[in-house]
């Protein structure tokens, strides 16, 4: 057979197909180059076929230039071929590997807009075979598959066309091949991304365009053969339009215009135009120059093709697909977002979006019906829907929620029933309170996996997880709850003593490093309590320990043993407001616990508050000179026996007051043991704690003054803008903001300012950040924070510590994103802080702006 072939192009990665910029619009087209002269008289645009002969080597680099046809607007439908007769139009099997290997080559060394590559020509007849070696429908499909692959993971090609060969149109077991061809493709998890069919009249007469005659297997006799190949297209891909890339009267083309020619884009044309039929967008001829069905010097049928060309029939211009939508929701009439919705025949599908909407298109019209899906919900299926040509078919769903129930019985380790337990599930939230016999029961829940927890008053909350919840069936989920030990109470029990607390986390230390210790409270907030643990827990989560008891500094301490969190998140409560004389008190209130006056020996008044979440106000006396903790004194004339007037606050690893300056500080309430005896001690869990450590102030932050003052510039800066300023750019907040903008050109520059911030002190870099471009790429513009824990001033130096680079990835947008840098380490005095701009490219607007800088202390 002649090397002739149909495209049926594919979905892509929408599974609609589109049109790329250098297609053309009409359906004329011509097997070889030469035509474009004729069609130039014509004024249009054609599809040509190009066929190439490749080869298998793996390490030849080499490729075509198309760029001639592509850039003059014609479309270009590329054969790769391994060879022709005897070599085969594909390598025998071994060669599958090399041969995807150099199709992927050749496509990306090729210049010139082309994106259609056709895999092999007739590979169902022998003359097409490998050395006579016989290709299957299986075969053919590894080797397919092989070259899709090969092919779009080249750069620039990712969304190419990659088509099957066409078949040898030799009545149904040439269907049969085809159909085979595209089940084998399939069951290797790829697909073809569009078809090729090859077509004649068999007979030069021009009325055999228009036959409907068949041969004895049922397939078309003549020209409408293509017919056969468009239906045998599976429903799936019936939205995918096609190309017919080769076409004759199988005899020799005559020397005179009977109108064959003509006759054969109508009929195409009139396919086109027919409701329901996939789109043809091209109709090749074969062949302009090659062999014996050459038209190059047959005057005739080049004339008849001119006259054919006269006529205006398109492609890109007919609407022959319809749509269905509507929404998904429940019973309530809420939205399903993530619902499927599945249009058959084709199994057309999309999922519906967080509104609960959904849209499917491109489905050739026709009768169908819909069915929506959903994890946990019932589907459903429509009626008949009409589909019609440019039209939306509505279709909603109301999916009604699949539900089961959990029950059981809460008890205690020793089988005694426990009423009053409060039973919640995760998630969803659902619950129940246990009753007096300890039963529970938790009905219209949702099917699917949950966690249950048991909590009550006096027991360790209970968790059991991967509960499963069927469709109308009730899961047991039974508790046995161990009772705890209150916390004031477990602090009067002797060193070794095993005890069961709950309590929520409030602080956790040291301040910096790995956790070794947390402290939490009752729920009743009458104790609090040390807990040597290293378990990944947060303040805030409530949590059931087990431990023993000990003594540790004059505080008592449990070592745990297992850590469980019953509820994570709810929360820290907050500080409890003391006077410095309540600080300290014991489990009965004046029994020894911190002493309040070294010399008469009197105790603290406050009721068992080691442990508790405190918070006190007063006036620094005291700072150490290493700053490890200073004292306040409120006015309530305590001492512990340092000489220095109120009680201590340990301050390692924190910011520390000045000597007379009035502070409010929040902390755990504590013991420490200074000269044998038991001291008051207030422990600040974070910088938060200590209002006076917020923040560093630096001058003319949001540089609101409209000029750079307290910053130095590098690089060439702008005075800072107010109002709206290119892009529709405004402040972060106030009026006026640092900004930089060039078009065409680049730029680095930026500000910095340097303050005094103690030595050994924790600190961070921020600022508010905002990047503009448009006309170049997503990095050519950048924004980034840096902080010089030595108070160097080189933007480029190896001490500066940077902070993540703001990037803009859409054109003319403008968003405010505040920065911050890691934490560093104050080292010499200072610390400086840079505002860097950066901006390459040499064509578009660059744009950075900053504003609302500052410097904030951490931990």
């Amino acid at each position: 057979m002649k090397l002739r072939f149909l495209l049926v192009l594919p979905a892509l990665i929408f599974a609609c197909a589109e049109a790329f910029a250098a297609d053309p619009p009409w359906i004329f087209g011509m097997h070889d180059q030469g035509g474009e002269s004729a069609a130039a008289e014509k004024v249009k645009q054609i599809w040509v076929v190009k066929t190439e002969s490749i080869w298998h080597n793996p390490t030849d680099t080499g490729g075509p230039d198309y760029s001639d046809l592509t850039n003059a607007g014609h479309g270009v439908l590329c054969r790769l071929n391994n060879g022709y007769n005897p070599d085969g139009t594909i390598p025998q099997s071994q060669y599958y590997d090399d041969f995807a290997k150099r199709c992927g080559n050749f496509v990306a060394a090729a210049r010139g807009a082309c994106h259609i590559w056709i895999i092999g020509n007739e590979m169902n007849i022998n003359a097409e075979w490998p050395n006579g070696v016989e290709i299957t429908p299986a075969l053919y499909a590894q080797c397919f598959k092989k070259c899709r692959d090969n092919i779009r993971s080249r750069p620039g090609h990712q969304n190419d066309w990659v088509i099957p060969g066409a078949i040898a149109p030799l009545g149904a077991d040439a269907v049969q091949w085809f159909t085979s061809m595209l089940s084998e493709i399939a069951a290797l998890g790829s697909a073809p991304d569009g078809f090729a069919i090859h077509c004649y009249s068999w007979g030069w007469d021009a009325s055999y365009i228009f036959s409907d005659e068949k041969n004895a297997d049922g397939t078309y006799k003549r020209f409408r053969q293509y017919r056969d190949y468009m239906n045998a297209i599976p429903a799936g891909m019936r939205n995918l339009p096609a190309f017919i890339t080769e076409t004759d009267p199988a005899t020799t083309w005559w020397h005179q215009n009977i109108g064959w020619v003509c006759n054969a884009y109508q009929e195409i044309n009139n396919w086109n135009h027919t409701p329901g039929n996939q789109l043809i967008r091209s109709l090749c001829l074969y062949r302009w120059m090659g062999d014996q069905w050459e038209i190059y010097d047959n005057p005739y049928i080049v004339g008849d093709w001119k006259n054919a060309m006269s006529n205006d029939y398109r492609w890109d211009n007919i609407i022959t697909l319809g749509t269905v939508g509507g929404y998904v929701r429940d019973s309530g009439n809420s939205a399903i977002s993530g619902a499927t919705v599945t249009v058959n025949p084709g199994g057309y599908s999309t999922s519906s979006n967080s509104n609960g909407s959904y849209s499917i298109s491109n489905i050739p019209a026709g009768a169908y019906t819909a069915t929506a899906s959903c994890g946990g919900y019932n589907p459903q299926t429509t009626g008949t829907l009409n589909v019609s040509v440019g039209q939306t078919t509505t279709a909603n769903f109301s999916l009604i929620r699949q539900t089961g129930s959990i029950s059981g019985v809460v008890l205690d380790s020793s089988n005694n029933t426990v009423g009053g337990a409060v039973v919640v599930m995760s998630p969803g939230g659902y619950s129940a309170t246990s009753g007096s016999n300890g039963a529970y029961s938790i009905g219209s829940v949702p099917t699917g996996t949950y966690s249950l927890t048991a909590t009550r008053n006096g027991y360790v909350p209970q968790t059991l997880s991967g509960r499963v919840v069927a469709y109308n069936q009730n899961t047991t989920c039974n508790f046995t709850m161990t009772p705890v030990t209150a916390i004031g109470p477990a602090k009067a029990l002797p060193d070794g003593s095993t005890v069961m607390l709950s309590g929520v986390v409030i602080a956790r230390f040291p301040i910096t490093g790995s956790q070794t210790r947390v402290y939490i409270e009752g729920v009743d907030r009458t104790a609090g309590i040390a807990v040597a643990t290293s378990a990944s827990v947060a303040i805030g989560d409530e949590i059931a320990v087990t431990g023993t008891m000990s003594t540790v500094a004059r505080e008592r301490v449990v070592n745990a043993s297992s850590v469980t969190i019953a509820h994570a998140g709810l929360g820290a409560p907050r500080p409890l407001v003391f006077t410095g004389r309540a600080l300290g008190g014991g489990e009965q209130g004046l029994q020894p616990a911190a002493i309040d006056n070294s010399a008469n020996n009197a105790y603290a008044y406050g009721l068992n508050n080691v442990g508790l979440l405190a918070r006190v106000c007063g006036k620094v006396s005291r700072v150490d000179a290493a700053y490890n903790y200073f004292y306040v004194d409120d006015g309530s004339g305590i001492s512990d026996g340092s000489g220095y007037a109120g009680f201590r606050v340990d301050s390692t690893g924190l910011p520390t007051p000045t000597a007379g300056q009035n502070v409010t500080v929040t902390g755990i309430s504590g013991v420490a043991d200074i000269g044998g005896r038991a001291a008051r001690l207030l422990r600040p869990r974070l910088v938060s704690d200590l209002p006076y450590a917020g923040s560093i102030s630096l001058g003319n932050p949001g540089f609101e003054t409209g000029t750079l003052a307290s910053w130095t510039s590098y690089g060439p800066v702008e005075n800072p803008h107010s109002g709206t300023w290119f892009g529709g750019i405004k402040a972060n907040a106030g009026s006026w903001f640092f900004g930089k903008a060039t078009n065409g050109v680049g730029a680095s520059c930026g500000v910095y300012q340097k303050v005094a911030v103690r030595s050994g002190l924790n600190c961070y870099g921020k600022a508010w950040s905002l990047v503009y471009r448009g006309g170049n790429d997503a990095n050519s513009t950048q924004n980034r924070i840096g902080i010089d824990p030595t108070g160097g001033t080189n933007s480029t130096a190896a001490t500066v510590v940077w902070s993540a680079v703001d990037t803009q990835s859409a054109d003319y947008t403008a968003v405010w994103r505040e920065l911050k840098t890691p934490l560093a380490t104050c080292s010499g005095g200072y610390v400086t802080v840079f505002l860097d701009a950066q901006q390459s490219g040499s064509s578009g607007w660059h744009i950075n702006c900053f504003d609302d800088a500052g410097i904030s202390l951490g931990p």
